[in-house]
C-alpha cells in the first residue's frame, strides 16, 4: 500500500468478534453453560460457524434450534450474556498486535470506530475490560440501530458520526461473504479481512487480506 493510500484513510472501522478480539470460545462456553443448566446437550464451534457473525443472541438461537428446544431465546439471552461478560477476562483475548496498532493509529490522529453485531452493552464492556475503549470515537452495536450488519446502516451511521465520506474510511473485518464485506461494499467503503478471523472459509470471491496486525501496521502506519 502506497503512502498515498495511507493518507487516504482518515478513519478506520473495526469489526469486534474475530477481528480485534478472539471471542468465539468465550461465547460458546457461556451458551453451553446455560444449555447444561436446562438439561440440553452442548454445541461446538462448527455447529455455530454461521451464526457467530451475527452476535451472541443469534448463536443462542441456533444452538436452541439444533437441540430441538422450545426455550425462548429472550428468556435465556440475559443469562448467557451475563455469564459471558462475567468470564470474558478469562475466555476472551485481544489478538496479538491489536493494542500496538490502535496506539499507533491514535498517535496519527486516525478516527477509529467499532461496528459489531454484539449488543452495544457487550461491546462497550469488552472494550473497557481490555483497556482499549478510549481508542474509539464511536461504537455501533447490533442493537444500536434498527438494522445490523450486513446491512450498511450501522457503518453509515458511524461515518456520519465521524463526518467522513465513504472513500476516506477503511473497514477491517473477518467475515467475507457473510457479513463484513457485504456491509462495507453496500456503504461504499473499502474493506480488508483479517486471516485470523472466523469467516474466511466462506470466501467466495477474492478480497484483500492481512495475516496479522503487524502486517496492518506496516501498511497503514507511517
Amino acid at each position: 500500500m502506497s503512502s498515498t493510500l495511507r493518507r487516504r484513510y482518515r478513519g478506520i472501522v473495526f469489526d469486534l468478534d474475530g477481528t480485534l478480539l478472539d471471542t468465539r470460545a468465550g461465547m460458546i462456553e457461556a451458551i453451553n453453560a446455560v444449555l447444561r443448566e436446562h438439561k440440553l446437550q452442548p454445541v461446538d464451534a462448527q455447529d455455530l460457524a454461521h451464526s457467530v457473525h451475527f452476535g451472541l443472541d443469534a448463536m443462542l438461537r441456533q444452538a436452541l434450534e439444533l437441540r430441538g428446544s422450545g426455550e425462548s431465546v429472550e428468556a435465556l439471552a440475559r443469562q448467557v450474556r451475563q455469564r459471558y461478560l462475567r468470564t470474558a477476562s478469562e475466555s476472551v483475548r485481544l489478538f496479538d498486535g491489536a493494542r500496538e496498532l490502535l496506539t499507533a493509529l491514535s498517535a496519527e490522529r486516525v478516527w477509529l470506530a467499532i461496528c459489531s453485531n454484539q449488543s452495544q452493552e457487550s461491546a462497550m464492556r469488552l472494550l473497557a475490560s481490555f483497556g482499549i475503549a478510549g481508542y474509539f470515537d464511536a461504537v455501533a452495536g447490533g442493537d444500536t440501530l434498527e438494522r445490523r450488519k450486513p446491512d450498511p446502516l450501522p457503518l453509515q451511521w458511524l461515518l456520519d458520526r465521524g463526518g467522513l465520506r465513504p472513500n476516506e474510511v477503511l473497514m477491517i473485518g473477518d467475515s467475507d461473504s457473510d457479513v463484513d464485506r457485504r456491509c462495507a461494499e453496500a456503504a461504499g467503503v473499502d474493506v480488508v479481512l483479517m486471516e485470523h478471523g472466523y469467516g474466511l472459509a466462506e470466501v467466495t470471491e477474492p478480497c484483500a487480506r492481512w495475516a496479522n496486525f503487524r502486517a496492518v501496521a506496516g501498511e497503514l502506519v507511517r
